[in-house]
């Protein structure tokens, strides 16, 4: 069995004519499979319409028993009984489970919301000609009908096209119009005189055709072939009723069939595709917003057929009609798991259901274990009509939980949950746990007045340096725009309480969601096992926690602000991995701080916030009136921020270290780093490089006399200062002095010395400031400098 291909990119054209991309076509092997689509509330109402023979609900109901999935079933089409071995007459659905085999009264209620109607004008007749042509036959009054067909027809049948059109298939099969197909109707009309004498005048010439195609295919004589698709009895075409129309009917209807192909062939090189085949005609899949088929791909499909098959065909696009409305409006299912389904979904890999709620006018999610889910809606139900086996309707009340989640072939299912924001793209078979940031949905207004208070808040928070502020608005600008890409940045912000860093995360919450910030003085919220809110979560804020509380949780803090994956675990659930596109700031009113700089430290940015605004109560009332509350404001502040260039290179950028850094930095250094920096400034001119390691150690006792309640031993002592710079103080060997042995340290000053670089000291004009004539270059920020001449 063959499945036929998808279509190409419906985006990327082919220039029609500028090369024979068809030249390779070959016509499958059947049977071969097709994606059809119907109207999935249709044909609930079908299913049930009384109007219809139980024979065909059967049939349909069989044929939606087996969909693929909402709206889509997989369709075998097949040739007839006893063509398989030649390849001939036309494909149909097989079972008749096919839309393409059932009548035009069932087919168009389910096919017109999908697809466009294609069908080869005239194929029957066209395909005549040419074969009176090739076998040089008379063909004036089937030439005269195939050039004039529309005047034609008019004029045989002026009340009913349709009339018209069948008449002149039964003289084309003997007055058998079921040889064209069993599922025409002659419809009403009346046959005017002068038509019933043009239809007379083409008998001689199509009875001459019929005899000629017989005598020309002798092959097929004894060939046993039902008399349609579904006749279990094959009968030999010679022994049919009318043998001679039986065998045209089969070559017309032979040639017909490599046209279908190839100009379903042609639509997929075209990016277009035929779902159903119906003998001279198909149905091809609608895009979106479109309002008629292309006319250049019906043409280009004509001028195929010519130059490939030699037929000179038209291919026209027929409306879907249809008259049909629902007898009994149904109160089934469908149509309420269709409205829930729009904020309830299940997780496949988890077993986990998912709801999404819009609380306080902002959107998030809520995730249940199966037992939750029964908890929570056990108490809906619904009256169900179901039908018996006698095609009756009847109603039943049943939970609508169990009917959501038992026995339910097409509730909306995710494979699993995983976060995709922009610019990732998320396949349909993935939840996205990613939600747009609110400030995203709101009408863009401008407010100068807001724009500059936010500018203020920040170049206070930034300690007024322009820089620093300037970085931290980078931060918040990359994250609203490259949130899927992690920068590993977390601003510390210290100041006295009432600075502004309240206003500023409330700024953040209003921009991004409250669904998509967490603010907490617990580790355990996010790093302990049950952390499910960070499923949904993008900023976390981590709110006057003490040292020792981020100190527990230093390790997962850097795994998480920097490694992709984490997991994620909910009570009574199971726990599933996410990408993580987490960013994380600290906030505190602890002057030192909660976190232990070290100098390579390449995270952390810390920022020591103006503490000028406190005072201003006023500011911060306006702030959030103009700004966090109003809809304008934050409008101005997120236009603003994502039409900030550049941060998709925010990496690069080099992070400004604070003077408040830097003090973090030394008051945090160890007690052997703080000695090993000042021995190395005392001895700037020292070529001395072995020192006896007690010396050394007395030294260190001296140099931390103020920290006496730390215990240090020699050995200890050794150790930790050989650690402070790897290769810059080294082991000496042991030396001999007055009958004692000493262990030595060795001493690299190159590489300590550039370790600990000789910071040049500006001396100031004091003439500017005072009059004294005493020299202050002795001292940096407050740091005694050993030993300036």
């Amino acid at each position: 069995m063959e499945t036929f291909l998808e279509p190409t990119n419906p985006i990327i054209r082919r220039e029609m004519y500028d090369e024979d991309y068809m030249e390779t076509f070959v016509e499958p092997t059947y049977p071969i499979v097709r994606r059809e689509m119907f109207d999935e509330d249709n044909m609930k109402h079908l299913l049930v319409d009384d109007r219809y023979s139980q024979s065909d609900r059967k049939r349909m109901s069989l044929y939606y028993k087996k969909k693929r999935n909402a709206g889509t079933a997989q369709v075998i089409y097949t040739l007839a009984a006893g063509c398989e071995a030649n390849s001939l007459g036309r494909l149909f659905a097989q079972n008749s489970l096919g839309i393409a085999n059932w009548a035009w009264t069932m087919r168009n209620p389910l096919a017109q919301k999908w697809y466009w109607d294609i069908d080869i004008a005239n194929s029957h007749y066209r395909i005549a000609l040419e074969f009176c042509k090739r076998y040089e036959i008379p063909y004036e009054k089937i030439a005269h009908y195939c050039d004039n067909r529309q005047a034609v027809l008019s004029m045989v049948c002026s009340d009913n096209r349709e009339r018209a059109k069948m008449e002149f298939l039964k003289v084309l099969y003997g007055g058998d119009i079921k040889l064209y197909s069993c599922y025409v109707e002659m419809g009403e009309g009346v046959i005017s005189k002068e038509g019933f004498a043009y239809l007379k005048g083409m008998v001689a010439e199509i009875a001459l055709l019929s005899e000629t195609i017989w005598t020309n295919y002798p092959q097929y004589h004894n060939l046993k072939t039902g008399t349609d698709y579904e006749d279990k009895k094959s009968v030999r075409i010679s022994k049919k009723p009318n043998p001679k129309a039986s065998l045209m009917s089969l070559i017309f209807q032979t040639e017909e069939r490599k046209m279908l192909m190839l100009i379903a062939e042609h639509f997929r090189l075209n990016g277009r595709y035929m779902g159903v085949l119906i003998h001279d005609g198909g149905y091809v899949e609608k895009i979106s917003d479109e309002t008629e088929f292309p006319k250049d791909l019906l043409v280009g499909a004509s001028q195929e057929i010519e130059r490939h098959l030699g037929y000179n065909v038209t291919l026209i696009q027929k409306p879907i009609t249809h008259n049909w409305e629902p007898k009994n409006p149904l109160k089934n299912t469908v149509a309420i798991f269709e409205e829930w389904e729009k904020t309830h979904c299940k997780i496949l890999d988890t077993g986990m259901y998912v709801e999404e709620v819009v609380r306080d006018g902002q959107s998030t999610i809520l995730v249940r274990c199966e037992k939750r889910l029964q908890e929570c809606f056990r108490h809906l139900s619904i009256t169900e009509q179901v039908i018996d086996k006698n095609f009756e309707t009847k109603d039943v009340k049943v939970s609508f939980i169990d009917k959501w989640t038992k026995h339910n072939d097409t509730i909306r299912t995710y494979t699993h949950m995983g976060v995709y924001p922009p610019p990732l793209e998320c396949t349909d078979t993935v939840y996205n746990l990613w939600k747009p940031f609110e400030a995203s949905k709101l009408i863009i207004e401008e407010s100068p007045e807001a724009l500059e208070m936010f500018k203020k808040l920040m170049f206070h928070l930034g300690g007024k340096d322009d820089n620093v502020a300037l970085y931290l608005i980078q931060w918040l600008a990359q994250s609203l725009q490259y949130p899927a890409i992690k920068t590993g940045v977390i601003p510390n912000l210290i100041s006295n309480q009432g600075a502004g860093k309240g206003s500023f995360w409330d700024t953040i919450t209003a921009l991004m969601g409250a669904c998509r910030i967490i603010s907490t003085a617990e580790p355990d919220n996010v790093f302990g096992r049950f952390n499910a809110q960070l499923a949904s979560a993008f900023m976390i804020n981590f709110n006057e926690m003490n040292i020792n509380q981020m100190n527990a949780f230093e390790g997962k803090l850097r795994l998480i602000a920097t490694d992709p994956i984490i997991h994620v675990e909910k009570k009574q659930c199971d726990s599933f991995p996410i990408k993580s596109y987490h960013r994380f700031i600290v906030t505190t009113n602890n002057e030192f701080g909660c976190v232990v700089m070290k100098n390579d430290d390449r995270r952390n940015f810390i920022v020591r916030a103006s503490d000028d605004l406190i005072s201003d109560k006023q500011f911060f009332i306006d702030y959030r009136a103009k700004v966090i509350n109003s809809n304008a404001g934050l409008s101005t502040i997120y236009n603003y921020l994502m039409n900030i260039e550049g941060m998709d290179k925010f990496i690069n950028i080099k992070k400004p270290r604070t003077n408040y850094e830097e003090e973090l930095i030394l008051l945090n250094r160890t007690p052997y780093e703080a000695w090993v920096e000042d021995y190395t400034n005392r001895n700037r001119e020292t070529t001395e490089t072995r020192f006896k390691s007690k010396d050394l150690f007395d030294d260190f006792l001296k140099f931390v006399e103020a920290k006496n309640n730390h215990k240090f031993t020699t050995g200890s002592f050794g150790m930790r200062i050989m650690n402070v710079v790897l290769g810059g103080i080294t082991r000496g060997g042991q030396v001999k002095s007055r009958g004692m042995v000493y262990e030595t340290k060795e001493f690299n000053w190159a590489l300590l010395r550039k370790r600990y670089p000789y910071k040049e000291i500006e001396c100031i004009d004091e003439n500017a400031y005072n009059t004294d004539e005493e020299d202050n270059c002795d001292t940096v920020h407050g740091k005694y400098i050993n030993d300036i001449e």
